[in-house]
């Protein structure tokens, strides 16, 4: 009877260890995969090549490589995976809960892919003096048949640009995962924003926040601006935005009062104060969120958010 006993006890520890009988539950799965693709199931760190119809839960992590993408279903609906992606599941669940909760986040969206656009035209090109001669060397050796695979910065990020311009975010991250390093901070600045703000048009607001707390990184550790107001601006609201949607609502209020800052008369500002006055209730700050969202409704009437301002101002 004792063996028997232990025999059962034996049995029932290993099937609450065995992955398949865990309370995670399933919320998605894996439609197609091209290129490198890794998938941890059960957020135990253990990486295997991701299989279509492997099963998605909110522990699980999926990764891509320079060379991979994927499309998942999730809960119904279908999410594109871009290169060089990190995704965990239960933040791309609790991201779409938070900003289906947010009606006019739409027209955010909407808002940044215009801005590509007018970017790129104030920006011009990005190939500087320093590459002068790398390019001409480039040109010879296509001239002579000679293929060679472009890992510079200087040259891959406006070939980048061109695909924002044109909305296709996945396109123009496969291209900047081709990129070393650079050395310039300039250029670094440069491909950590891009990055974030395609990961950002993906709705992937963890790689978005990542990419974007690298760039912000190199503005605060150096004497000189990098890029454009313009660029500056948009960095810290979808920096702000991201970490909100995520959830990291104390990391999003400094960002998005810098944003608010930066450019009180742009374009974000409105959707930058809404979210910081949502960030500081969520954080027990209920005086500042409603202070925040009263001076909102009076600056930011023309924006058609009233009934907005007004619920977060009670």
């Amino acid at each position: 009877m004792r063996s028997v006993s232990i025999f059962l006890l034996l049995a029932s520890f290993l099937l609450i260890q065995t992955p398949s009988a865990t309370a995670d539950t399933r919320v998605g799965s894996l439609q197609s995969s091209t290129g490198t693709v890794t998938i941890d199931a059960f957020g135990k760190s253990s990486f295997i090549p991701a299989v279509t119809g492997d099963s998605l839960y909110s522990s699980t992590i999926l990764k891509t490589g320079a060379d991979g993408r994927a499309t998942i279903l999730l809960q119904g609906e279908p999410h594109e995976i871009a290169p060089g992606a990190t995704v965990k599941i239960g933040d791309l669940v609790a991201s779409g809960a938070r900003k289906s909760s947010l009606g006019w986040f739409g027209a955010v969206g909407k808002l940044i892919g215009s801005f590509g656009k007018a970017a790129q035209r104030k920006e011009g090109d990005l190939v500087l003096g320093s590459r002068a001669a790398d390019v001409a060397q480039e040109q010879a050796d296509a001239d002579m048949g000679w293929e060679v695979e472009e890992t510079d910065a200087a040259t891959l990020i406006p070939e980048a640009k061109k695909s924002i311009d044109d909305g296709l975010y996945a396109s123009a991250l496969a291209t900047l995962a081709k990129a070393d390093p650079p050395a310039e901070p300039e250029m670094a600045w440069e491909l950590a924003f891009w990055k974030g703000d395609c990961y950002f048009q993906l709705e992937d607001y963890g790689d978005a926040a990542a990419s974007l707390t690298s760039a912000n990184a190199l503005q605060g550790s150096g004497r000189q601006s990098l890029g454009t107001p313009e660029t500056r601006a948009l960095l810290l609201f979808q920096l702000g935005s991201s970490q909100f949607l995520l959830g990291n609502n104390r990391a999003a209020i400094p960002m998005l009062d810098a944003s608010i800052a930066q450019s009180a008369d742009g374009p974000y500002a409105p959707y930058a104060t809404l979210l910081l006055s949502r960030a500081l209730a969520t954080t027990g700050d209920a005086a500042r969120s409603k202070a925040v969202a009263a001076a909102g409704a009076r600056k930011y009437a023309a924006a058609g958010l009233d009934a907005d301002f007004a619920a977060l101002s009670q």
